[in-house]
């Protein structure tokens, strides 16, 4: 007697297998692609209160998150940017001494110091700028004194 013997059941186990396979190369590829996109650094949620007086910039940290002392402080007078600065050079040293920009503290710029002192500055246009250096976030701007541009 013969037996005869039928090949339907690797090829059932074989599209099984090769089924399986497809379905974890696909998961595998998505899982890159969402684990490799770039995730963006919040911008701080803060509120900045900007003014001009007597030639001083005051910036007064009126709420939110604490910003650390690299925070630049950029200063527009007559269209003119100035040196780009931190918030480290214009807090008092008692603010400096837990090394954040609070709640309550606040920036005090000259601005005369900024720009030539031979320069009336009274008919100028000053603009001020806060950029959050962590999540490169321009989180306060503003112009201070309506003027003339050079």
């Amino acid at each position: 007697m013969r037996k005869n013997r039928s090949c339907n059941a690797v090829s059932e186990i074989l599209a099984t297998v090769l089924l399986l396979g497809i379905a974890v190369s696909l998961f595998s590829v998505l899982y890159v692609i969402v684990i490799s996109s770039p995730v963006e650094t919040p911008s701080p949620s803060v509120i900045l209160v900007g003014s001009i007086k007597e030639q001083n910039i005051t910036i007064n940290h009126h709420g939110g998150v604490a910003l650390d002392l690299d925070t630049e402080i950029l200063v527009t007078v007559g269209g003119i940017q100035q040196n780009v600065t931190t918030a480290r050079d214009y807090l008092d040293s008692s603010s400096i001494e837990n090394n954040k920009w609070d709640i309550g503290e606040k920036l005090l710029v000259d601005v005369e110091k900024l720009v030539n002192s031979s320069i009336n500055i009274t008919e100028l246009q000053i603009e001020a700028a806060v950029v959050d250096v962590e999540s490169n976030y321009v989180i306060f701007t503003g112009v201070l004194q309506e003027g003339e541009m050079r």
